[in-house]
């Protein structure tokens, strides 16, 4: 039996009543920041006693700030990018205002931080290093006449776990005031361009149906697919620099990430290439 469509479905109305939802109300960002913490403080209840020293009023929870300027002379505190000294990075300008992504955490707080970047780190690279790219290979390699419910099936997982590791990243941003650094706002602007390709893929699907030809729809959706994942790719490199990850640990990253994403436009290309010249063929019927 072919599966269906349905996953995909929901997570596009999701996304959709998500972007419907802020426009009303004002910033996508704190709209999810709100509910995602909301519902990570209901699935684990003990980390709501451990948050980083506020609540969503804002009142001080069990665990306190260590004040940033004290943070330095403290060899365990550590900030969101500014590894054992605490004090994160800053521009150092005068105008008064903090720049660094990160404040004074105690060593607790800082170990649970970094296991939620290492979360939202693999969550991420296996949808876009490993998932979509599948997806993408599949749909134009696989010569079978479920391809398309294939297709559909493992981008729906990685659209699943894009959600997952959305949740954990506006969840690390919320606690780092770092909705306004680069890697944050292409990591929205890419869970938003999903949910756009989410929706040419079923309007491309829906229309070959009918017609058993190319549309509009499908050529958007197919280089708007290129964009996203190229995207993808990139801004896990600035994820990784903004979580002062080891140089030889974004090195890695860089040649994996170059490695496939070189192989999937080789693929793909080559691939239809080959479609096109057996087209070419005498026509049957």
């Amino acid at each position: 039996m072919k599966p269906s469509l349905s996953s995909l479905i929901v997570i596009v109305a999701f996304l959709a009543t998500t972007w419907a939802e802020q426009v009303g109300s004002g910033g996508i960002a704190e709209l999810v920041a709100k509910e995602v913490r909301r519902g990570v403080d209901d699935a684990f209840p003990a980390l709501k006693k451990r948050q980083y020293g506020y609540g969503y009023g804002g009142a001080p929870t069990t665990m306190a700030v260590v004040p940033a300027n004290t943070a330095a002379a403290s060899p365990q505190a550590g900030g969101y990018g500014g590894g054992s000294s605490g004090g994160g990075s800053s521009d150092g300008d005068s105008d008064g205002d903090d720049d660094s992504y990160g404040g004074g955490y105690s060593s607790v707080a800082a170990t649970q931080q970094r296991n939620f970047q290492i979360a939202h780190g693999t969550l991420m690279g296996l949808a876009f290093v490993v998932i979509f790219p599948l997806g993408g290979i599949v749909v134009r390699t696989l010569n079978s006449p479920s391809v398309a419910y294939v297709h559909g099936s493992i981008q729906a997982i990685g659209y699943a776990v894009v959600l997952a590791g959305l949740g954990v990243g506006v969840w690390l941003a919320q606690h780092d005031a770092s909705f306004h650094v680069p890697h944050t706002v292409i990591g929205l602007v890419v869970v938003g361009l999903l949910a756009v390709q989410l929706a040419l893929g079923i309007l491309h699907h829906s229309m070959y149906l009918r017609t058993r030809r190319a549309s509009v729809p499908t050529h958007l959706h197919i280089w708007l697919g290129r964009i996203v994942l190229l995207l993808g790719l990139i801004n896990g490199g600035l994820g990784l620099q903004l979580a002062d990850n080891t140089r030889s640990g974004c090195i890695a990253y860089g040649v994996v990430a170059g490695i496939v994403g070189v192989s999937y436009f080789v693929i793909t290309a080559t691939a239809k290439l080959v479609g096109s010249r057996s087209r070419r063929g005498p026509k049957v019927g």
